[in-house]
């Protein structure tokens, strides 16, 4: 018989796949997503919600060239290095130049300036809600020691969990002459 029940058990495997699994989205989303043209965006305010709420992963397809009236876009502004995405309401031509005016989802009043389309990052393509918050503690060293230390105790959980006994083959009776040599 097992030393964990198999609730438990099935529980810590669970954990395990769960938190492989995680590592792994966020190591494509960290690699693999500029290589297809996208980048995985942190929410860090309410101005999108109920679309997009605080803490969500925003993945940005940085491929579109031309956007419209409706398209959320993620938007870095050059001269503070300022991230926000917005839904666009209006495009504004001026000449050979073309600006977007945006606003949150959530925000009464639209943003106070356009912004030059080359500023946008790209399209928001898929928002997944809360993973921001993982993404952005696993983007610090503490927060990966973190994850790779809860692995291990998940692991070192499952392992020692084990009943010893369970794992051992039976042993064969010695015979009498053997009997005989250890005594």
């Amino acid at each position: 018989m097992n030393a964990l029940p198999k609730l438990l058990r099935t529980t810590l495997d669970l954990a395990l796949v769960a938190l492989f699994g995680l590592s792994a989205l966020l190591l494509v989303g960290g690699f693999a997503l500029p290589a297809l043209g996208r980048e995985m965006v942190i929410i860090d305010g309410g101005s999108m919600a109920p679309a997009i709420t605080n803490g969500s992963a925003v993945i940005v397809d940085r491929t579109p060239t031309t956007y419209a009236v409706g398209d959320v876009v993620t938007i870095r502004v050059p001269s503070s290095g300022a991230v926000f995405t917005h839904r666009i309401i209006e495009i504004v031509a001026d000449g050979s130049t073309s600006a977007v005016r945006t606003q949150g989802d959530a925000n009464q009043d639209p943003d106070a300036t356009a912004s030059p389309e080359s500023w946008i990052v790209g399209r928001v393509a898929y928002a997944a809600p809360g993973l921001g918050y993982a993404a952005a503690a696993l983007q610090s060293g503490t927060g990966r020691a973190g994850l790779i230390c809860l692995v291990l105790i998940v692991l070192a959980l499952r392992w020692f969990g084990e009943d010893a006994s369970a794992a051992k083959p039976a042993r064969e009776p010695l015979s009498t002459t053997e009997r005989g040599r250890a005594a």
